[in-house]
């Protein structure tokens, strides 16, 4: 008769320092993780942020040396009503310029570009004159993003300045012909 010895099975499962290193494993994959999410969040909201100067910004530029390349004369006021009726022009600090054109057939046209708030939103709008008549809203928005807009010819130039969300500083330059 063949008599076999009992052997020990060793039971199944982990033992209790094995289940501690792979939570212990799994907690430090976990936070390295966690880690580097909020480090591509950061870069995000940093290009985010910087948005206004790598995107907008050379469009406004492009945009408004397009046009100031074309204006015969211009004028600067402190508010829309003043570039409308033509009284009361300033020399710097206003948040509006009119601008006056001379086409190829030699008839004059206006334009205003005007940094104001319509409806609780600050915008850079331009507004064309049609009929010999000044439109209520813009033609159409320039911009909507800065926080400031102030135009100034203290030297000449005329020296348009836009503050940015974040308090970034743009200052455009241009003369009429």
């Amino acid at each position: 008769m063949n008599i076999r010895k009992p052997t020990r099975r060793r039971p199944s499962g982990f033992t209790l320092v094995e289940m501690t290193l792979v939570i212990f494993m799994a907690l430090q994959l976990s936070v390295a993780l966690m880690i580097l999410l909020n480090q591509h969040l950061v870069m995000f909201r940093a290009a985010n942020q910087a948005n206004f100067l790598v995107q907008e910004a050379p469009g406004i530029g492009a945009l408004m040396n397009r046009i100031l390349n074309q204006v015969d004369h211009y004028y600067i006021y402190t508010n829309k009503s003043d570039a409308i009726n033509g009284t009361n022009p300033v020399n710097s600090g206003g948040s509006v310029v009119k601008l006056s054109f001379r086409t190829p057939s030699g008839t004059p046209e206006e334009g205003i570009i005007a940094y104001e708030s319509v409806s609780g939103t600050n915008s850079l709008g331009y507004y064309a004159r049609k009929d010999n008549s000044w439109p209520d809203q813009s033609s159409w928005v320039i911009t909507s993003r800065p926080t400031q807009v102030t135009f100034s010819n203290s030297t000449g130039i005329l020296l348009v300045q836009l503050v940015g969300p974040l308090g970034e500083e743009i200052t455009y330059a241009g003369t009429s012909q």
